[in-house]
């Protein structure tokens, strides 16, 4: 679709010697959020880095804005797409404020400093995620929920069209897993599209425009998301049965 930010369109993906899945077909609109789901293993990540241009497809051709994705000279996609990997232990020495800065390194001229702006702005994406406290620490002194705060305001300072974010909540606790998600709505609210993986079904149900299920390399099943996040179905992604599902029928213990 040429009035789609991204668009995939029949994508093998993998490496060398190994191909993760194949005949793909994925496209996020603005204003839109996309949650994909599947197990470990499947390929969500490889899927994620090869979108955003980190690895080659295999095959088949990903449109960035209706321009493929391998035209658009670096600087120019940083201002289209940003990425929110998943947290990792990171010796990174550098206080907060100066890593969520470098999300607005694609647009400072070249040989010039940030700006007063670029300043401002990565302040208030650290104030919309709640962390501005955490400005002048070390990031590899933080823990692993409050990297995973810093890594996603670093995105939003990016200003970008698009975001891409690699199980955001994943290391949250859950006052913040709620506090990213709304934030999420409210940046999709506003015009972005967002594309994101999770492995918890209620938070694709909470916030999602669209759902897709990953599994044995290929797209199962893509939809809204009350239409798609059936029980038996999410039983069938993860390999359980509709019964492991049913917790709100459990007994509860009787009193001592």
């Amino acid at each position: 679709m040429s009035n789609a930010l991204i668009n995939a369109v029949r994508l093998d993906i993998g490496y060398a010697q190994k191909r993760v899945a194949q005949q793909l077909d994925i496209s996020l609109h603005a204003g839109r959020i996309v949650a994909l789901l599947g197990p470990n293993g499947t390929g969500k990540t490889t899927l994620f880095k090869t979108l955003l241009g980190f690895l080659p497809p295999l095959s088949g051709k990903v449109y960035v804005q209706g321009r493929r994705l391998h035209e658009w000279p670096l600087r120019e996609l940083a201002h289209c797409l940003a990425y929110v990997p998943q947290a990792q232990d990171s010796s990174l020495s550098l206080n907060v404020q100066d890593l969520v800065l470098l999300g607005r390194t694609a647009h400072v001229p070249l040989f010039s400093s940030p700006s007063a702006q670029d300043r401002s702005l990565a302040l208030q994406s650290l104030e919309a995620l709640g962390i501005k406290h955490l400005a002048a620490h070390a990031y590899d002194q933080l823990s692993g929920g409050e990297k995973q705060l810093v890594l996603i305001a670093r995105a939003l300072a990016q200003s970008p069209a698009a975001l891409i974010m690699d199980e955001p909540t994943a290391s949250l606790d859950f006052g913040n897993q709620i506090k990213v998600l709304k934030h999420m709505r409210r940046l999709a609210d506003a015009g972005m599209g967002i594309l994101f993986c999770t492995h918890q079904p209620e938070h694709a149900l909470r916030i999602a425009d669209e759902v897709s299920l990953f599994k044995d390399g290929a797209i199962q099943a893509h939809g809204a998301p009350q239409q798609i996040l059936s029980p038996e179905r999410i039983a069938w992604l993860y390999d359980l049965e509709p019964a492991d599902l049913d917790v709100g029928h459990q007994k509860t213990p009787p009193n001592d």
